[in-house]
């Protein structure tokens, strides 16, 4: 599962403006993602909440942002694996994964856990989905689990992430957002939420 800790050592994609494009809430290299995107994935009942960040402190996360975040995941892990010699994981592949990023939960525990926060069920889909992806490549790339090897691997890509600023700011370092505002000693967006 990915932690903060976990992508401790990753990406050098390019940190830029998000291009003024109506509607844009982020650019990984050419691949476009919409304010629309963002908003399938949030609810209209989603509130702030807090996450626990790998040095115990705890942030306030904005839903959209997080969202956001995994989208931006998304799309850079799915460039990793189009690039790669074996090309994009198989249904069976994901599908082993899937007890890892579970660690002994249900998928209907997962999104009644992420649907509780306002997330849409779509969402749970997008997180499993997502850390799946980043546990294959882990295990492609003989990760030690702290996140260099598969950092290595996506930074081959030369895919900038352009982020509207609305949303904040991409940092490539952590592989996440920091969140719009946010004092610059806090630290990068958790990608799993407290429970």
């Amino acid at each position: 599962m990915i932690t903060a800790a976990a992508l401790a050592a990753t990406v050098a994609t390019g940190l830029t403006a998000c291009q003024a494009q109506v509607g844009a809430a982020a650019f990984v290299g050419n691949t476009r993602i919409s304010e629309s995107d963002v908003t399938r994935y949030v609810g209209p009942s989603a509130t702030t909440f807090s996450v626990t960040n790998s040095d115990g402190s705890t942030q306030s996360i904005n839903p959209k942002t997080y969202a956001l975040g995994f989208l931006i995941i998304d799309t850079l892990l799915a460039k990793t694996f189009a690039a790669s010699k074996d090309g994009p994981p198989t249904s069976s592949q994901l599908a082993g994964e899937e007890a890892a990023v579970l660690s002994g939960s249900t998928n209907a525990e997962l999104v009644s856990g992420l649907t509780s926060r306002g997330f849409t069920p779509a969402f749970a889909t997008l997180y499993l989905d997502v850390n799946e992806k980043y546990g294959l490549l882990g295990s492609e790339t003989n990760d030690s689990g702290d996140g260099s090897a598969v950092a290595a691997s996506i930074s081959k890509l030369n895919a900038p992430v352009r982020v509207n600023g609305r949303y904040g700011t991409w940092n490539a370092s952590q592989l996440s957002l920091v969140a719009a505002g946010a004092p610059s000693f806090l630290k990068s967006v958790a990608l799993v939420p407290n429970d």
